[in-house]
C-alpha cells in the first residue's frame, strides 16, 4: 500500500492508504473509503507557480491557507511535512493537486510512483478509443496519423524524418493495446534518429537498431531546449533534438503519459555531438574560402 497525505482540501486530513486490489483502487482512511476508478479527473504536480494560479482559481482559495501560507512561503512550506510515513525510501517527494470528477479537490503529498498510479486513473476511455490499438495499423495507416498528429522536421530535414520512414519502422512493432502519442527527430550518438512516444513505451529507432524503454521503468526525465535523458534501470538514452522548438512540443506531449520531466537550460554535448559541431565548422570555413576565392577571381 502507498501513503497519500491530505493536507487540505475536501476531503479529510491525514494518512491515507491507497490500495489497488484487482485493478480496483481506492483511498482508505479508517472507516473512509474513496473508489478512485473513473473518479480521478486531474492531478497536478506543484511547484511555486502552479501554488500561486491555482490559488486564484475557482475551488482552490483553501490552498492559500495551507503550511502557513504557501503563496508566501512556495514549496518550501511543505518541507517539514515530509516526513513519518513518507520519509523511507529513496523516491522523489511530490506535493499534488488532486480533483475529482465530482468537483472536489485536495492537496497532498506521496512519492513519484504513487503519483504515476493516480495519473494511470485519469486516463479517459474514450482518449483512448479515439487512438486505438495501432499495433495492426498498415504503413499507410501510420503514415497518415504521423503527418497529422507527430512533430517530425521539415524543411531540409525532411527526407531524413519522413513520415513514410517512420512508418515502415512502426508496422508490427507496437504491442497489443499500444498507439503513439507523438515523435520527433533526434541524434543518438551522432546518428540520425526518429524518437517515439506512445502510451507504454520510449521507442529510438536508429538505423537497423531500436531501443525501447517501458514507460513504468524509466525513473526520471530530464529536458531542455536542445535534448532530452531517459534514466532507466535499464540504460540511460541520451538524444538531442534535431529541431529544438519540435523538441519541445515532443516534451510537453510526455504530460499526457505519467512521467514526470524536469526542465534545465542545456543538456551538455557528449563527444558525437562534439565531433558533428567540429564537422560542421570545416564545412563552413570551406564554404566561406570557396565563396572568397570566388569573389577574387570574378573581381580580377
Amino acid at each position: 500500500m502507498s501513503v497519500v497525505r491530505v493536507i487540505g482540501g475536501d476531503i479529510s486530513e491525514g494518512d491515507w492508504q491507497l490500495t489497488n486490489i484487482l485493478n480496483n483502487y481506492q483511498l482508505n482512511l479508517n472507516s473512509q473509503n474513496i473508489n478512485l476508478n473513473n473518479n480521478v479527473a486531474n492531478v497536478d504536480v506543484l511547484d511555486d507557480e502552479k501554488v500561486k494560479k491555482l490559488a486564484g482559481t475557482a475551488g482552490w482559495a483553501f490552498i492559500a491557507g495551507i503550511a502557513g501560507g504557501l503563496l508566501t512561503g512556495g514549496l518550501g512550506a511543505l518541507a517539514g511535512l515530509i516526513g513519518g510515513a513518507l520519509a523511507g525510501g529513496n523516491q522523489r517527494k511530490l506535493c499534488l493537486a488532486v480533483e475529482f470528477k465530482d468537483g472536489r479537490k485536495f492537496l497532498c503529498l506521496t512519492d513519484t510512483k504513487t503519483y504515476r498510479e493516480l495519473v494511470s486513473l485519469t486516463y479517459k476511455k474514450e482518449a483512448i478509443s479515439l487512438e486505438g490499438d495501432m499495433s495492426s495499423l498498415t504503413s499507410k495507416e501510420f503514415q497518415v496519423f504521423i503527418s497529422k498528429k507527430c512533430h517530425l522536421p521539415g524543411g531540409i530535414q525532411k527526407e531524413i524524418f519522413s513520415p513514410e520512414q517512420l512508418s515502415k519502422c512502426l508496422v508490427n512493432f507496437l504491442i497489443n493495446g499500444e498507439y503513439l502519442i507523438d515523435a520527433t527527430g533526434v541524434r543518438y550518438k551522432g546518428e540520425n534518429s526518429f524518437l517515439v512516444l506512445s502510451n507504454k513505451r520510449i521507442i529510438c529507432f536508429i538505423s537497423e537498431k531500436k531501443l525501447h524503454l517501458d514507460l513504468s521503468s524509466i525513473n526520471q526525465v530530464i529536458a531542455s531546449k536542445n535534448g532530452i535523458i531517459f534514466f532507466s534501470q535499464e540504460f540511460n538514452l541520451r538524444l538531442y533534438f534535431a529541431d529544438q522548438q519540435l523538441g519541445r512540443i515532443f516534451t510537453n506531449s510526455i504530460s499526457k503519459t505519467s512521467l514526470i520531466v524536469e526542465n534545465i537550460d542545456t543538456i551538455p554535448t557528449d563527444e558525437h555531438e562534439k565531433t558533428l559541431e567540429k564537422q560542421g565548422l570545416v564545412i563552413l570555413l570551406i564554404a566561406i574560402v570557396v565563396v572568397i576565392a570566388f569573389i577574387v577571381k570574378s573581381c580580377s
